[in-house]
């Protein structure tokens, strides 16, 4: 009882029937000697080797577009790896259609094993409809106006001759025939 022998991060339960249980904590990496008699007569030692868990990272939670372009993620920490799409390598290329939770488990060289998690929140495409324009004649202004929309952060507007602009509504003064489209 007491044990004063016990490492530094490590719990020895009493003897039952000749069994003891070892728990370690997180801190407990290294080397451990158990010393043990039985009748004072007898005399063994068992050698343990604690190793850390793998540091396994997959990168911070990220947003990503409904039906945009598929991207890949990228695990690291481990030598192996298994993810919650039962894929093995260290990247996966990855296209969801709702909010997701990735999981990977990395093996390090001694068997050790740690997960990691990523969050792929879906953002939903903008929805909304341009309003009809009517026709206009050659050196009229043209008023382009981007409706209502949801979701929508920004605009972008193209048109013929170069025509750029990020504004949801627009006034092309004295439009032309080079500028219809």
């Amino acid at each position: 009882s007491g044990l004063p022998g016990n490492p530094s991060g490590a719990a020895l339960s009493a003897s039952t029937n000749g069994n003891a249980q070892i728990q370690f904590n997180d801190q407990a990496v290294g080397i451990y000697k158990f010393v043990y008699t039985t009748l004072d007569n007898h005399k063994d030692t068992v050698a343990y080797t604690l190793y850390p868990k793998p540091v396994v990272s997959l990168g911070e939670d990220f947003g990503f577009c409904d039906g945009g372009e598929p991207v890949i993620i990228t695990a690291n920490g481990g030598i192996s790896y298994i993810w919650s799409t039962g894929q093995t390598t260290n990247s996966i290329l990855i296209s969801p259609i709702a909010s997701t939770n990735y999981v990977v488990t990395g093996t390090d060289s001694n068997g050790c094993k740690n997960a990691d998690a990523l969050y792929v929140s879906i953002f939903p495409k903008p929805q909304g409809q341009i309003p009809y324009v009517e026709p206009v004649f050659e050196n009229d202004d043209l008023q382009i106006m981007a409706g209502s929309w949801s979701n929508a952060m920004q605009y972008e507007w193209q048109g013929p001759n170069g025509f750029i602009s990020s504004a949801p509504n627009n006034m092309i003064t004295n439009v032309t025939t080079d500028e219809a489209g």
